[in-house]
């Protein structure tokens, strides 16, 4: 037990200093996209979310355990890292795109006051990510479909527009059959309508 509850401590002290060392790394690639230093911005970018989702999946939060008190810390953290997070998703380069997705369907149901505020402005920023990829963009597809799917499934945390019902089924009709193994379109679609119809 002993053995256990230090392997648990070092985890989460791994955890928050890799956060805080992230949050440096994020203004700094603020600063050099100011100076247009572009390449340097997107290496520091695109390893910072890599640094992010390496600490989630080290972390011992899991979606049972959001409500014990020893993740406090660890959810405080990651609070101020939200809203830089959900802004990368209107990036122009896949990679950061990507990554911040990712990120955000690993903490779609952590209780972040910060992530609460921000389900509809993510949404909106799937949908126009949605709307310039190719059918082979399947890492992207299945991260969107994913997180929007994922979102859904909240209870009462998110009111689509009529007009974004519309696009999002448009792109459940355009990007559903395009693989065998891509299967969160459909998922999606299940989600939505199960909410839309019993929730």
């Amino acid at each position: 037990n002993v053995g256990k509850k230090s392997k648990k401590g070092k985890s989460k002290i791994f955890f928050i200093k890799n956060l805080l060392l992230t949050k440096k790394i994020v203004k700094m690639m603020h600063a050099t996209q100011k100076k247009n230093n572009f390449i340097i911005g997107k290496v520091i970018a695109t390893f910072s979310l890599n640094l992010i989702q390496m600490c989630i999946k080290k972390s011992q939060i899991r979606s049972s355990s959001h409500d014990n008190s020893s993740h406090a810390g660890i959810l405080a953290k990651f609070e101020p890292l939200t809203q830089v997070i959900v802004n990368c998703i209107k990036s122009k380069e896949n990679a950061i795109i990507t990554g911040s997705i990712k990120i955000l369907n690993s903490v779609a149901t952590w209780p972040l006051s910060s992530l609460k505020q921000n389900y509809q402005k993510i949404v909106a920023s799937v949908l126009k990510v949605l709307e310039g990829l190719s059918l082979t963009d399947y890492d992207m597809i299945r991260a969107c479909f994913k997180l929007i799917a994922n979102i859904s499934n909240i209870p009462a945390v998110l009111q689509l527009s009529n007009q974004q019902v519309k696009i999002l089924l448009q792109f459940i009709e355009q990007f559903m059959f395009i693989s065998d193994n891509i299967t969160e379109v459909l998922d999606c679609l299940s989600v939505f309508f199960f909410v839309k119809l019993f929730l």
